[in-house]
C-alpha cells in the first residue's frame, strides 16, 4: 500500500513523467541554441529550407525546386518569418510536435494493450522520447521535423 502522501504523486506520474521529458528537451535545446553558431545561422540543407522560406515570404511560389522538397515546412517557415519569429520558437513549436509524438506512442500502445501489459506504454513512450534522431531533429530547420511520426517504424 502506498503512503498517502504518494497517492498524488503515483496518480500523475506520467504527467510528472511528461513535464521532466520537456524539461530535458528544453535543456537540450538551449544548450544547443548557446552553444552551437547553426542556431541562428543554418547551414546544409536547413539554409536551403531557410531560402525557400524567404522566397515564399517574397511571394515567389514557382521555383521548380520545391517539388525536390516538402512545401509544407518551407510554407511554415515563410509564414514565421512573415510573423517575425526566432528561430528559437520554430525549434520550440519542433520540440512540442516531438512531444506530441511521445504522447502519440504512449495512447496508441495503451490502446493496443490494454491491461494485457500495463507498463507498455510507459515503456513504448520512453524508447521513443529516448531515441536520439527524434531529439536531434527536433533542434534543426528541417522538414524531417514535421515527420517524426516516420521514424517511429525504425524504433
Amino acid at each position: 500500500m502506498v503512503p498517502a502522501p504518494f497517492n498524488h504523486i503515483r496518480r500523475h506520474a506520467n504527467l510528472y513523467s511528461l513535464a521532466a521529458l520537456a524539461l530535458v528537451k528544453l535543456l537540450y535545446l538551449f544548450d544547443y541554441a548557446a552553444t552551437l553558431p547553426y542556431a541562428d545561422a543554418p547551414i546544409g540543407d536547413a539554409r536551403i529550407f531557410d531560402t525557400f522560406a524567404a522566397q515564399m515570404a517574397r511571394g515567389d511560389w514557382t521555383d521548380a525546386a520545391y517539388a525536390r522538397y516538402s512545401p509544407l515546412y518551407p510554407l511554415l517557415l515563410a509564414v514565421a518569418k512573415l510573423a517575425g519569429v526566432p528561430f528559437i520558437a520554430v525549434y520550440l513549436l519542433q520540440l512540442g510536435a516531438g512531444l506530441l509524438t511521445v504522447i502519440l506512442v504512449y495512447r496508441i500502445t495503451a490502446r493496443l494493450f490494454g491491461q494485457d501489459a500495463p507498463r507498455a506504454p510507459f515503456i513504448a513512450a520512453a524508447l521513443c522520447a529516448l531515441y536520439g534522431p527524434l531529439t536531434f531533429f527536433e533542434s534543426k530547420l528541417l522538414g524531417a521535423s514535421l515527420a517524426e511520426p516516420e521514424p517511429i517504424r525504425d524504433i
